[in-house]
């Protein structure tokens, strides 16, 4: 949402996006749209240059114990959806602070980033209840979980 601004072609993979300009300047239907890679979608998040689409935007703050969280993320995922029969031992102490962390990335993009513009109030206001509620409960697993 933080990148879409008013057409999709900042989530999309860069070729993809170059065809449906043409496509567009053309007059001519675009091609089936698709969703960027993760990766590729949380670096355009970071980069002042593709975020700074009002003048008020903000891009993602370089932040590293993120970046270390957002790959832990991501490879936790590719391993259940490319999920081979194995062992499966998650180390549960340190999922609470990850999930903190990618919350508050989470809450940066939706109301500080300055790059999504929220039409109706009350889904505004339920999704930051929602956002701070959970990194309440990460903030206050975490505590539980502190040696």
């Amino acid at each position: 949402m933080a990148l879409r601004g008013s057409n999709n072609l900042r989530v999309m993979p860069e070729r993809l996006a170059m065809k449906c300009l043409e496509a567009h300047n053309e007059g001519k239907p675009w091609p089936k749209e698709r969703l960027d890679s993760f990766s590729n979608l949380y670096e355009k998040v970071r980069s002042n240059e593709v975020m700074s689409f009002y003048v008020h935007s903000r891009a993602l703050p370089q932040d590293a114990e993120l970046d270390r969280n957002i790959e832990i993320v991501l490879s936790l995922r590719n391993q259940f959806i490319h999920f081979t029969p194995q062992g499966w031992s998650v180390e549960v102490s340190g999922m609470p602070g990850i999930c903190e962390s990618v919350l508050r990335a989470i809450h940066f993009l939706c109301w500080e980033s300055g790059n999504i513009i929220w039409h109706q109030p009350e889904i505004a206001d339920q999704a930051r209840l929602e956002v701070e509620s959970a990194m309440a409960l990460s903030q206050e697993l975490v505590r539980e979980y502190a040696i």
